[in-house]
């Protein structure tokens, strides 16, 4: 589903600065709303964790303001400008939230098609074609659980997802 970079929140923009700063394939839905990451499986929530979100903001911070931006007033706390693949602000209630969406405003635009957020079946069946286009068939092989438990998560069937990621799982 497409969302507005700008109204970017919880797991789904999580889930984004995961794709702009390359570890998407790293991160999983746990089937409760909260995304995981890698074989670790920490929570992964950098726009609202300081322990992740901080870094970012280290990496690719340029400036922020409190409350007006140029002199106006703005309708946040926070506007963030980042550079990455060219300068681009954002703005949210928090810090963390204003840079993560400026993060991901830079690398993927001002909208993004988030994966999960109402997948319907014919969305699932294109993401599953695509992933049989590529040669990587371990990459294939996991992005296409991860469709699946994406699938199953808008269905309702959480409870299943979360019991499918106790699963220890092999790959070569």
């Amino acid at each position: 589903m497409l969302i507005k970079t700008s109204e970017l929140e919880g797991a789904a923009l999580d889930w984004a600065v995961a794709v702009a700063t390359g570890y998407e394939d790293h991160v999983y839905t746990d089937g409760e709303g909260e995304l995981r990451h890698g074989v670790l499986e920490y929570r992964w929530a950098p726009s609202s964790d300081w322990s992740q979100g901080g870094p970012l903001i280290e990496q690719y911070f340029s400036t922020a303001t409190n409350g007006s931006w140029g002199g106006a007033p703005i309708d946040a706390s926070y506007v963030v400008a980042v550079i990455f693949n060219g300068a681009r602000t954002a703005s949210g209630p928090t810090l963390l939230i204003a840079t993560c969406r400026a993060i991901v405003a830079a690398k993927l635009g001002d909208e993004v098609d988030v994966p999960g957020v109402g997948m319907t079946k014919e969305e699932a069946i294109k993401a599953l074609k695509n992933e049989q286009q590529k040669g990587d068939t371990e990459m294939a092989h996991s992005k296409a659980d991860n469709v699946l438990c994406d699938l199953l998560t808008a269905l309702g069937y959480q409870d299943v997802v979360r019991e499918y990621h106790k699963v220890d799982k092999w790959f070569a």
